[in-house]
Parts: C-alpha cells; structure tokens; sequence
C-alpha cells in the first residue's frame, strides 16, 4: 500500500523521513524506527535514517546492518550519502 503511494507521489517519502526525524526530536525513537521499517524495503533513505537512529541509541551491529540494506537498495548514491555524513561514514 505504501509502495504505490510512495510510487504516485515520491514526495511522501522524504515526507515520512521527515516525520520519522521529528519523532526522533521528541524522544518517540521507538515509533520513529516503526515508521522508518515501513518504508525500508527499498527506500535506501530510510535505511541511512535507521543506521543513525540504531547509533544513537548505542546499536552498532544494527546500525551496520541498516546501513547494508541502504547500500544494497541504493547504491553508489546511498554510499555517497554515507560518505558524506560524519555519524555514518565511520560505519563504512
């Protein structure tokens, strides 16, 4: 079902990171990382904002396996994006 949202109007994407990011904000890092999981499948965006999440709460070995299935799902353009960020370019 999201997936063909997601497919209509890519704007939801980032809109749900986005929220995903707020929810973080205000400590519901829990519901943040649900809502995160429902877009992963393919959404190597949502897998970086999952590898963060699983640092900031202290989960290496998470981290590291959220930022493979963002690796798998987006390629060269998702380790670029690592790349570039200092919480997740130590993972890679």
């Amino acid at each position: 079902m999201l997936e063909d949202a997601f497919a209509r109007q890519p704007g939801l994407i980032q809109a749900a990171v986005f929220r995903a990011r707020a929810l973080q904000a205000l400590g519901r890092t829990d519901e943040a990382l649900a809502a995160l999981h429902e877009l992963a499948p393919n959404q190597p965006g949502a897998w970086l904002q999952i590898a963060r999440l699983e640092l900031d709460r202290g989960n290496r070995r998470e981290a590291r396996a959220a930022l493979n299935e963002a690796l798998a799902a987006g390629g060269e353009r998702a380790r670029a994006a690592a790349e570039k960020d200092p919480v997740l370019s130590g993972l890679l």
